[in-house]
């Protein structure tokens, strides 16, 4: 009985190990992309913005549409309160994402996105 207790503790703590890595890599993504727009900002708007997959993404994960628009080729380079807003987000639920293995894909936790009962 006692290896099967130590045996259950121990494959808890594997899993819970395995979700800190992946809720690392899921931030790091979003830390990239984040960067990637942040350094367009500091660079002062250069002519070429390369960071059109980064403002889909941030967009998509977040809900948080740039204010810029787009067009066929894109979104448009978005502007310091677009990063302002999607900084915030990503603050707020850094600790609530994860990467998913069979989705390849960044995602929220279920219980974040539910109303809580009053």
């Amino acid at each position: 009985m006692k290896k099967i207790i130590m045996w259950l503790s121990f494959s808890i703590f594997l899993s819970y190990l395995k979700a800190s890595a992946q809720d690392t890599s899921a931030q790091r993504i979003i830390e990239k992309h984040l960067k990637i727009i942040k350094d367009f900002l500091n660079a002062g708007y250069p002519k070429e913005f390369a960071g059109r997959a980064s403002v889909s993404f941030l967009t998509e994960l977040t809900g948080i549409a740039s204010s810029s628009g787009g067009n066929f080729i894109g979104p448009h380079p978005p502007n310091l309160q677009d990063y302002l807003y999607w900084e915030d987000w990503y603050q707020h639920f850094k600790n609530s994402i994860f990467w998913d293995n069979k989705l390849k894909a960044v995602v929220i936790h279920k219980e974040v996105l539910l109303p809580k009962d009053e």
